[in-house]
């Protein structure tokens, strides 16, 4: 049977990002799932859930905004790629005003706009976005978290690290960005090892 890998987009991404289709270039015989998320943290991780309820997917992997999603999809295989997991704390990247995506979505939308009530919503989940592990019977799950060396965007290893440990974590030569050298050498043999 075909195993699934579903992909979370990063922040002004979507699902025709060309990193899905560097995984399903990657994945020949994986299914590849990539939604559009909503811009509401707190909508978007209802959506996520839920699809990964419905899909049941083998390993769900995030970058970015993504990986912050990803890494809470508990019960789930997970990977999260230069996670940014304090959004609300990057007025640079993240403020009140009109955002244009950098491609389409699916439905065709082409901007976007953060609202004082959206950052609020992030800032909620930020701060409830480990609660997942004081809640967990002792089991660890998997998760392996990616941290690119030259990423100069999100730099959240430590956090991550504090919460899931050293030896769930690793680097990879790479900036924040996605490149075909990153998801053919690093990430799809990672999905596969950890299927």
């Amino acid at each position: 049977m075909m195993k699934t890998l579903i992909y979370f987009h990063g922040f002004q991404s979507g699902a025709g990002t060309a990193t899905v289709g560097r995984f399903r270039r990657c994945l020949p015989d994986w299914r590849v799932e990539a939604p559009d998320i909503p811009q509401d943290p707190l909508e978007a991780l209802s959506f996520l859930r839920a699809l990964c309820a419905e899909l049941r997917p083998d390993v769900v992997l995030g970058t970015s905004l993504g990986a912050f999603y990803a890494h809470q999809m508990v019960g789930y295989r997970r990977i999260a790629v230069n996670p940014a997991l304090h959004l609300s704390e990057m007025p640079e990247i993240l403020h009140v005003g009109q955002y244009h995506y950098l491609q389409p979505r699916l439905n065709g939308e082409t901007t976007f706009e953060i609202t004082d009530e959206i950052i609020r919503h992030f800032r909620e989940a930020e701060q409830r976005q480990w609660d997942h592990l004081r809640d967990r019977d002792g089991r660890a799950e998997p998760i392996l978290g990616f941290f690119g060396t030259r990423d100069t965007t999100v730099d959240c290893r430590s956090d991550f690290e504090q919460h899931y440990g050293t030896a769930c974590t690793a680097s990879f030569d790479g900036e924040h960005r996605m490149t075909d050298r990153i998801v053919s050498e690093v990430l799809a043999p990672a999905v596969r090892t950890l299927a």
